[in-house]
């Protein structure tokens, strides 16, 4: 078992599996707001996240298993406070090494298996990365709890917010059509 640290801002995400042996090897790197920096995404302001990646190297296909655990920073959807999404997930990538040109990647029907050449050496796992917080965001961030939210910004929401039940208009013409039976 072998354990890697991060390098540089751009080389710490690339997996140097060339010269590992076969077998089981793991690889860890801290995600925080520098790679959103590099990386944009607006829903996303910051992260603490511990990423573990699980390598095992077969003669013709490399397994990869990433678990996350940690936080991700983003604005409240309904007070625009900052609040933080609990990150604790695992998801696995398969690397198939196939003969094709060294600069090429096949496509698959399954989005966790990539082709790569069996020549290449190396694969950078940072848009791999990206992606899989990218969608472990919810469409609709609120906090938990609202009385976490911002009072102001709530009694403003309060304030505006229609509090008339809100009643159909229905044109006349199409009300007629409400009386036709149809044979089925």
């Amino acid at each position: 078992m072998t354990i890697m640290k991060g390098k540089k801002e751009t080389e710490k995400f690339e997996i140097c599996f060339g010269s590992m042996a076969q077998g089981v090897h793991h690889w860890q790197i801290k995600i925080d707001n520098t790679f959103f920096e590099n990386n944009v995404n607006e829903d996303i302001t910051g992260a603490d996240i511990d990423v573990q990646v699980s390598i095992t190297k077969e003669e013709t296909m490399i397994v990869l298993v990433f678990d996350f655990e940690g936080e991700l920073f983003c604005d409240c959807d309904r007070c625009l406070e900052k609040m933080s999404l609990k990150v604790s997930k695992s998801e696995k990538l398969i690397l198939k090494l196939v003969a094709i040109p060294e600069n090429s990647v096949l496509d698959s029907d399954d989005d966790d298996i990539i082709f790569l050449s069996d020549k290449v050496t190396s694969y950078n796992v940072e848009q791999v990365i990206f992606e899989y917080l990218c969608l472990d965001i919810p469409m609709r961030k609120v906090h938990e709890d609202e009385t976490l939210c911002n009072a102001q910004t709530l009694e403003i929401l309060k304030k505006y917010s229609s509090q008339q039940p809100h009643t159909e208009v229905v044109d006349e013409r199409w009300e007629g059509l409400k009386n036709i039976k149809l044979n089925n």
